[in-house]
């Protein structure tokens, strides 16, 4: 287990605005789990771990989870900033659209045109898909963004 996996859990109830031991009644399992899980010496089940998005709002939790939970969830989802606003997260996304569509579009469509990467493509296809990766986070900042009060 990563070593502050467990403050996922613990913002999700500070979210909540619930103590230790009514977080735990309401998720249905006892205090030392709920401590456990915020130290984190155990993981809750996927099903608390949607529960505990849904009672506290915190929606990138089910994200955190499976990014940390995992070797593959790590390595294929992209790093999350934890609070992105909503302005922030649309204006970033839309910053890398156009990056993506005036820079990497037509490079890739040369690319991709012979059905495959020569040696002196390879650099480039890399930093293309760099750029398609800073995508996919974009466009999960915007999915789990802070709306304001």
């Amino acid at each position: 287990m990563e070593r502050n996996f467990g403050i996922i859990f613990k913002n999700a109830r500070n979210t909540a605005g619930l103590t230790q031991e009514r977080w735990a009644e309401t998720l249905g399992v006892s205090v030392d789990a709920v401590q456990n899980y915020e130290y984190g010496r155990n993981f809750p089940t996927e099903e608390t771990v949607l529960l505990m998005a849904d009672i506290s709002g915190y929606k990138i939790l089910p994200y955190q989870y499976m990014s940390m939970k995992s070797r593959i969830g790590s390595e294929i989802l992209p790093e999350l900033d934890e609070r992105v606003n909503l302005p922030k997260a649309v204006l970033r996304l839309m910053v890398v659209l156009k990056d993506l569509q005036d820079l990497w579009t037509p490079k890739l469509m040369r690319m991709a045109a012979d059905g495959k990467i020569t040696e002196d493509e390879a650099a480039q296809f890399k930093s293309c898909m760099n750029q398609l990766t800073e995508l996919t986070k974009c466009v999960y900042d915007l999915k789990y963004a802070e709306e304001e009060p």
